[in-house]
């Protein structure tokens, strides 16, 4: 009851669909606002994002389960209020509630932007091999059973996976 989750909806009348956005870790709305409304412009959609938990119009403390638990309740909320499609886009860190939506609620379709197959797996990426050998890193039992793979492997809709060599996100 204490927290309270910040967003952004941006709705046109010629939309033919909407797409829930999940940022990554560090974006927010408030920087994101200007390029996303510059985005979805020229776009018959309409868009909707939130901050996490802890981050940019969002209180509270963020963590694995209480991730899962938002983007459960937010696209619930949104499911019931949306007329026609209903999109779930995830961008790096957003990829990772996508595909746990994609697992438990099956949308009508995804799409996973500079995404990894876990969270460990970012972690391998992200930071260098020597920075791995000095300081020991340790993911939360919850982050680190956040699998993609697993999460999307049996996801029968329509999927786009955006990444490629000079991703780092």
């Amino acid at each position: 009851p204490d927290v309270r989750l910040g967003g952004l909806r941006i709705t046109q009348p010629q939309a033919v669909a909407t797409v829930l956005y999940f940022p990554g870790g560090g974006d927010h709305i408030d920087n994101a606002l200007r390029s996303m409304a510059r985005l979805v412009a020229n776009c018959p959609v309409n868009l909707l994002m939130f901050d996490y938990r802890g981050f940019g119009r969002s209180n509270g403390e963020h963590s694995a389960e209480t991730l899962k638990s938002d983007s459960l309740k937010i696209y619930d909320h949104y499911r019931q209020q949306t007329q026609g499609h209903l999109f779930v886009h995830g961008y790096s860190m957003g990829s990772f509630m996508t595909a746990y939506l994609a697992q438990q609620r099956q949308p009508q379709a995804i799409v996973l932007q500079a995404t990894a197959s876990s969270m460990g797996a970012v972690i391998d990426q992200r930071i260098p091999g020597w920075v791995r050998q000095l300081m020991q890193f340790r993911l939360s039992a919850g982050f680190e059973a956040i699998d993609n793979l697993a999460s999307v492997s049996k996801y029968p809709h329509p999927a786009l996976v955006i990444a490629g060599t000079a991703d780092v996100g």
